[in-house]
């Protein structure tokens, strides 16, 4: 019996796989770390998806709203996404204010709103008098994508969102669930990525070592004794 417990405890080949288990497992749990430190939980995106000149040629045409002509008509569809991991509620816009969407010139006319992806109503954006749109705190289901359709009287410059939320994020660019390089993308999300990487070549070596090398003479001295 003794034999038989000396011929595993002692044996490289088993040791040495014991360390790759441990190793894989070692790597797997940081990866899942590194993920979700790089989606954090509260984040809403937004982007200029489409710009069109509706009357690129002078062919004869105009685009009438309430009655008057527009001089340069231009439709910018807008996309607004809950990117984080969980659902945006109207408690997290600081003291109750509103997001402000920026163009570079008044909007003339929201012409619809369509949700994109999820099954929540597509939140409400504002209009006034001066042609600033506005977004006030509402509900924004975690993974929810909502298109809106904006007309304006020409060109619009980049868009920009004055505004914040709290413990959370807002940036441009969006990135659509399920696109290649929807994370590395991210900056924030790239240095995570790669401090974990670093992490876990570490730790893998660490325990590498330990286990081929440090725990095998240990256990035989223990289980002899």
């Amino acid at each position: 019996m003794v034999m038989l417990a000396g011929a595993w405890y002692s044996n490289a080949i088993v040791w040495s796989a014991l360390a790759v288990v441990v190793a894989v497992g070692a790597a797997c749990l940081t990866a899942w770390a590194t993920l979700r430190a790089a989606s954090p939980k509260i984040r809403l995106t937004y982007d200029v998806r489409l710009a069109v000149d509706l009357l690129p040629e002078n062919l004869g045409l105009a685009v009438l709203h309430g009655g008057v002509a527009l001089a340069t008509p231009h439709l910018v569809v807008v996309d607004l996404a809950n990117q984080g991991r969980r659902d945006i509620e109207g408690g997290m816009f600081p003291n109750g204010a509103a997001l402000e969407f920026s163009f570079g010139r008044p909007v003339v006319s929201i012409l619809g709103s369509t949700t994109v992806r999820g099954t929540a109503a597509a939140p409400i954006l504002g209009l006034d008098m001066a042609g600033r749109v506005t977004l006030a705190p509402t509900h924004i289901s975690k993974g929810q994508v909502v298109s809106y359709t904006l007309l304006f009287d020409g060109p619009v410059e980049e868009l920009s969102v004055t505004g914040s939320l709290i413990n959370g994020s807002l940036r441009k660019a969006l990135v659509l669930p399920g696109e290649i390089g929807a994370i590395i993308r991210d900056v924030g999300a790239l240095k995570a990525l790669i401090f974990g990487t670093l992490i876990m070549t570490l730790t893998m070596l660490w325990i590498s070592f330990l286990i081929a090398f440090v725990l095998p003479g240990w256990w035989v001295d223990w289980l002899q004794n």
